[in-house]
């Protein structure tokens, strides 16, 4: 769970950055054609440049898709989360019940529909999501 929240934050500031970067691009862009000469010389080359990048930046935001990304990861961490709350009622129940035993399998449904639609987490994230889940255990803060 821990994981995916980072995961879904991770991401959402990547896309908060490539789009930034983006209006910014075009926003640079649109002042330059206003303010600048672009007749030839270095201004020129200058707009062909920035509007080189903000194209190539534009392409890559589309092929990265990191909004998605945070999305499926905010998805993935409800999902665990759900499995998490039905570990904690199963475990007030009588382990021999016959509701005991419907709650069991209906974990393992989720446990697998959540694992067979949940994307990777990044080893970085989910490294330093652990550390932090330890950390949390031991009564101490994590590191932000």
């Amino acid at each position: 769970i821990y994981a995916h929240n980072s995961a879904e934050v991770f991401f959402s500031r990547l896309d908060a950055v490539v789009t930034g970067v983006l209006l910014g691009g075009i926003v640079v862009l649109g002042q330059i054609a206003l303010v600048v000469s672009t007749g030839s010389g270095f201004p020129k080359a200058l707009t062909a440049a920035l509007t080189v990048v903000t194209a190539v930046l534009g392409a890559l935001g589309l092929v990265w898709d990191f909004r998605a990304k945070a999305i499926q990861h905010r998805f993935a961490a409800r999902q665990y989360g759900a499995i998490r709350r039905a570990l904690e009622v199963l475990g007030g129940l009588d382990p021999s019940s016959a509701e005991a035993n419907w709650r069991r399998e209906e974990i393992r449904r989720l446990w697998d529909a959540a694992s067979a639609t949940a994307p990777g987490v990044p080893a970085k994230l989910r490294d330093r999501a652990q550390q932090d889940y330890r950390e949390r255990r031991l009564g101490r803060q994590p590191n932000a």
